[in-house]
């Protein structure tokens, strides 16, 4: 959305987020409603199963994960129908999977029950 493309390894993005953060903020906030939405009518329309892919989580620096990518990840998961299993792939994160808990536990919506990582 901000370099283009992705030839650079998204620098100007990288830039952007830490001079721009209340913006950033109000982006999110639009693009996580937007994945609410998206979300819920795959779901009325036949899916049992509910998948959220952040291609690029792997390049949030680490002192912005939790605010850019684990939050409204949970929100997106805590927004939907509990009928549905709910998959969430932050491609390439790596060591930050074990050093922030993504999301604390795996979260079961058919269930409700959490389990720790």
């Amino acid at each position: 959305m901000i370099d283009g493309s992705s030839r650079d390894n998204f620098a100007k993005s990288q830039e952007w987020i830490k001079s721009n953060r209340e913006y950033l903020l109000r982006l999110l906030r639009v693009i996580t409603n937007t994945c609410i939405e998206h979300l819920r009518r795959q779901g009325d329309s036949g899916c049992d199963s509910l998948m959220i892919f952040d291609s690029w989580a792997y390049l949030v620096p680490e002192e912005h994960f939790e605010e850019i990518i684990i939050n409204p990840t949970k929100e997106i998961i805590a927004s939907l129908d509990n009928s549905y299993i709910t998959i969430t792939y932050p491609k390439g994160i790596g060591k930050k999977l074990f050093v922030n808990h993504f999301l604390n536990y795996f979260y079961l919506k058919e269930s409700k029950q959490s389990y720790n990582l």
